[in-house]
């Protein structure tokens, strides 16, 4: 029985609330975590989540896997922006690796520049746990740098890719 019951229509308010109140429980992430899965709160389950992992030092495998599986599957943008942002926490095994990168490079074609931005920060996640990526990552974010909106290029600019 899920002890933390979303709503669709929860807003940052409500979620904020929600979240103080059942941080702390035995079953906060495993009922986040079955919400993730269900279309109609994976919005807000997702938004949860990012605001536990900025809490958190570690995060256990189990978590760790299943928040990189949910990221190939989820639909709602938001949903999709949320878990980007999670990318810094997360440790990406190497067997996952081929299939994120692939993932987060038909992202950067997505028409959501906030998506786009995300999907960017998450190459460069990807390429900082794995040097060989980087021969093929990093001139796809200079290109960016280039030829993006300028709030993607904001948030490329952001990694500090090229200080010295």
């Amino acid at each position: 029985m899920l002890q933390l019951k979303l709503d669709p229509h929860h807003k940052v308010p409500e979620l904020e609330l929600l979240y103080s109140v059942h941080n702390k429980s035995d079953t906060f992430v495993t009922d986040i975590l079955y919400q993730l899965k269900q279309a109609h709160t994976e919005k807000q389950a997702s938004w949860l989540l990012k605001k536990y992992f900025g809490t958190q030092e570690n995060i256990s495998h189990q978590l760790n896997d299943e928040v990189l599986q949910a990221m190939l599957i989820v639909q709602h943008w938001e949903a999709q922006l949320h878990l980007l942002q999670t990318l810094p926490y997360l440790t990406i095994p190497k067997s996952t690796a081929p299939i994120i990168k692939k993932h987060l490079l038909s992202l950067t074609e997505n028409n959501n520049k906030f998506i786009r931005a995300w999907a960017y920060n998450g190459l460069h996640v990807l390429q900082s746990q794995y040097p060989q990526y980087r021969y093929d990552i990093m001139p796809r974010l200079k290109k960016a740098l280039l030829d993006e909106s300028p709030s993607v290029q904001a948030r490329i600019r952001q990694l500090n890719l090229f200080s010295f």
